[in-house]
């Protein structure tokens, strides 16, 4: 799967989602109210009560490779129908945390080589994407069908790979983790520019916390959240193991941004 095919997944989602909410606002359909209902997260282990209502399951993106991307949904305090939707793809509005692509946390394949052919994704390029994808299908439809798609944000995003990789000698440089002479020598002989540097290790393991794993990997937790339906093979995981190979990573996104800047989308990147 390239990554058109899985952004018009994501962007199916996205519709079927904001239609669910519109059907029950409106009560036309028994069916995807009794889904709603069968999704409601009553009371997660350990938690207090709240005042918001919360909702979590699988939406089915590809029935024949039994693929399933988990979702959890936490709507807002109050004014529920006014407010707008935030996707969060990786989770005082409408909040919704989707884990994308198959393979990361509770979303799963039962088709091996899907793995292979999507590889992991990172959110600096599948948000970019999924934004140029609902821009671009927005001029074809009519204005009454359009995603009132305002704009986006990326944190500690992966963006352009010469930058990124530039930066990260700087940053290693500027806390005085390599020596002057270190910094010199590296500036003068690699070049950030070629593929494969974004795949090399950073010499550190950012998924070190281990609270969140052990809360969502207890069976009482994944049976309130509705998840871990198929007993995957793996637990879940900050990172995903499942994944290993990215095949299919233009080396920036700078393009699409500007893209998407210039035709009127206000979009946020912070670190």
């Amino acid at each position: 799967m390239g990554v058109s095919s899985f952004h018009s997944l994501l962007l199916s989602f996205l519709l079927f989602f904001c239609s669910s909410i519109l059907v029950k606002s409106t009560g036309l359909d028994n069916e995807v109210l009794m889904q709603q209902e069968a999704d409601r997260v009553v009371r997660l282990p350990g938690q207090p009560l709240v005042s918001f209502q919360q909702f979590a399951g699988y939406v089915t993106v590809n029935e024949s490779h039994g693929r399933a991307l988990f979702y959890w949904f936490f709507e807002a305090t109050h004014d529920v129908k006014k407010k707008p939707l935030l996707l969060w793809l990786n989770g005082e509005a409408n909040l919704l945390f989707l884990e994308s692509p198959v393979g990361v946390g509770f979303s799963y394949t039962n088709t091996s080589s899907d793995l292979r052919q999507l590889g992991d994704e990172i959110t600096g390029h599948y948000v970019p994407q999924l934004a140029e994808k609902i821009f671009d299908e927005n001029k074809n439809l009519a204005k009454e069908d359009r995603i009132n798609f305002k704009g986006f944000m990326i944190g500690n995003a992966l963006l352009d790979d010469e930058t990124d990789q530039m930066g990260m000698l700087d940053y290693a440089w500027d806390h005085a983790v390599i020596s002057d002479q270190v910094y010199r020598d590296v500036q003068q002989s690699c070049n950030f520019s070629e593929r494969g540097w974004h795949q090399k290790p950073a010499g550190y393991d950012p998924c070190v916390s281990e609270y969140t794993e052990v809360y969502l990997n207890r069976p009482d937790v994944q049976e309130a959240l509705h998840a871990n339906v198929t007993r995957m093979a793996y637990n879940w995981t900050h990172c995903s193991d499942a994944i290993t190979v990215w095949n299919d990573s233009p080396s920036t996104m700078l393009p699409v941004i500007r893209k998407l800047i210039n035709g009127g989308l206000r979009v946020w990147v912070y670190r």
